[in-house]
């Protein structure tokens, strides 16, 4: 469900600088659509890399 927000929040995002910036309905939707795939892989990714640091951790690290 967070990375369907995060899509979304892209999605948003990329649309509305596209719009601002005065392009056509398809590139909006186009740019829109990259955003939010860009950023919510990369929050995925960002957080598949915390839980791996949290899982390498030495077990004296964690208290």
């Amino acid at each position: 469900m967070f990375w369907l927000l995060v899509y979304l929040i892209g999605m948003g995002a990329g649309s509305t600088i596209a719009w601002l910036a005065g392009a056509d309905v398809n590139l909006q939707m186009l740019l829109g659509l990259a955003t939010g795939f860009c950023l919510s892989l990369s929050s995925t990714i960002g957080y598949a890399n915390s839980a791996v640091e949290r899982r390498n951790r030495p077990l004296c690290a964690l208290r």
